[in-house]
């Protein structure tokens, strides 16, 4: 892998890394914490998702700029002001809308749960009553809320 990486290297980098050797520490600093870096993308995205990974990243620049004005005392124009609030204001309504839409997907897996649950007990009752024995199959039909077994009199053997 080295190799690999060494033949993106000019000679005139090399010289100058020779030249200015106090550079070699801080290459390899930044190197390293950018792939320390990577690898917390790559588990965050893995672990939750991408909305989430984005709303890490966004609040993460949005903390950044207001330390900044703090810490350094630079000025900031009413509109940059503005572009601030809104940052905020949006972090604020994505969270907001997060945790209440996880509550509401919920209710909804679980109302969906409940109506497969039926239906499938309703196919096992037609099929125990003999409607198979009668030319009526079950058969499974695909939906958007998933995969439900349906009774269907008379359905084509597919």
């Amino acid at each position: 892998m080295c190799t690999a990486a060494l033949a993106f290297v000019s000679p005139s980098q090399v010289s100058y890394l020779v030249a200015h050797p106090h550079l070699t520490t801080s290459l390899a600093m930044f190197s390293l914490t950018s792939a320390l870096g990577q690898i917390f993308v790559f588990w965050t995205i893995r672990t939750f998702d991408s909305l989430t990974f984005s709303t890490i990243t966004t609040t993460r620049k949005f903390f950044t700029i207001v330390l900044s004005v703090v810490y350094y005392g630079h000025k900031q124009t009413t509109a940059q002001w503005a572009a601030i609030a809104t940052v905020f204001a949006g972090l604020a309504l994505e969270t907001a809308e997060s945790s209440g839409g996880k509550k509401a997907g919920k209710a909804k897996a679980e109302e969906g749960d409940a109506r497969d649950g039926a239906t499938t007990e309703a196919a096992a009752a037609a099929v125990a009553s003999g409607a198979a024995a009668s030319g009526a199959g079950v058969r499974r039909s695909s939906s958007a809320s998933g995969e439900r077994a349906a009774v269907a009199a008379g359905a084509r053997r597919e």
